[in-house]
């Protein structure tokens, strides 16, 4: 059976694609998140850092989880 190349990139392609926009909306969140609990929200500095640790934990407990 041959399998042309067509074909293989575009199956990368899809999860490469896929790949970034997982990264991209956990990046993007991260990066927008402390700035508004701190300036929209009105709390401190280290309640803005407490929910971005929360945010990665979980993220990582959910990666955890998927593996199961």
């Amino acid at each position: 059976m041959t399998v042309s190349l067509r074909e293989v990139n575009k199956k990368i392609l899809g999860y490469v694609s896929l790949t970034f926009l997982g990264y991209f909306t956990i990046g993007l969140s991260l990066a927008t998140l402390p700035i508004f609990i701190h300036q929209i929200l009105g709390f401190n500095t280290i309640i803005a850092g407490l929910v971005i640790s929360v945010q990665y934990i979980a993220t990582f407990y959910y990666g955890v989880m998927l593996e199961k």
